[in-house]
């Protein structure tokens, strides 16, 4: 790595003197530079270890997880959002509710203060004199429309948010998968890497040992061959031995075997005799 690096450098080097010396505009010398770079980064990748590049997948694989992180964090965010939303919407829709059945009892309070200034109105549960009345009913309108406005806003901004935390939801799983595919797929091509590898050692023991081995037995069927060449011809000279020997040295052997024989059958044949006599 440390040659493909110093080699990259010196190329460059020698890019800027050629251009220097031959006055070409600056402009070749940086896309040189470029494709050198280019070209330097390729060499770099094909020589890293395997260590290296494992290492590098699994850096991206944990920056994708804590970027998938940092978006569930961000959809629990809003979440509570929408929570609050909700609880802001039922509140001001029991409000105005309650405010409408109110103000729907104004109408008869208000005629009646019409007809009589002089005299008190019921309404709301409570005694009003006519013009204290109008401001009453005056203030509950105001508030009624202002809530009515604070609910379409809060409405709609509901409606976006949970149309917008539902896609981000629908994304997060595909990222949650795709991440995990991608997990998987690392983890069964470094196994394959390692099966692939195991083979490609065995098949070069075989190679080497078949190679090897041809010679070796063919070594060793030469010896044997040899061997059984020696102890042919070792046997040989002692079958020829046996019969080339001298008569002197066999002959008597044999006939003191013959006088032996002959002696016992005729010691045999004179103890049977006296026996024989007897009866």
């Amino acid at each position: 790595m440390k040659r493909v690096v110093m080699g990259a450098g010196m190329v460059a080097g020698g890019l800027m003197i050629l251009v220097v010396v031959s006055s070409r505009p600056l402009g070749d010398l940086f896309g040189y530079a470029r494709a050198t770079a280019d070209t330097t980064v390729g060499e770099l990748e094909t020589s890293l270890p395997d260590a290296v590049r494992d290492q590098k997948v699994q850096n991206q694989l944990e920056d994708a997880r804590g970027e998938l992180i940092d978006r569930r964090v961000s959809l629990s965010l809003a979440t509570g959002q929408i929570r609050d939303l909700q609880e802001e919407v039922s509140r001001l829709k029991a409000a105005i509710e309650r405010r409408q059945t109110i103000l729907a009892d104004a109408w008869p309070a208000m005629e009646a203060a019409a007809g009589d200034r002089s005299q008190p109105v019921q309404f709301a549960g409570n005694s009003w004199q006519p013009d204290e009345l109008g401001a009453e009913v005056d203030r509950l309108l105001s508030e009624q429309d202002r809530d009515e406005v604070q609910l379409k806003v809060r409405s709609e901004a509901l409606a976006r948010l949970e149309h917008s935390v539902q896609e981000s939801q629908s994304a997060v799983s595909d990222m949650d998968a795709r991440l995990q595919q991608v997990q998987t797929d690392f983890e069964l091509l470094k196994m394959r890497r390692e099966q692939a590898q195991s083979e490609s050692d065995l098949l070069d023991l075989l190679a080497t040992a078949g190679s090897s081995g041809d010679s070796t037995t063919g070594r060793l069927a030469g010896d044997l061959t040899a061997f059984e060449q020696q102890v042919r011809e070792r046997e040989a000279r002692n079958t020829a031995r046996r019969e080339s020997a001298p008569l002197s040295e066999s002959g008597p052997s044999r006939l003191i075997q013959s006088y032996e024989r002959l002696e016992r059958l005729k010691t045999l044949h004179e103890q049977r005799k006296p026996a024989t006599e007897g009866t």
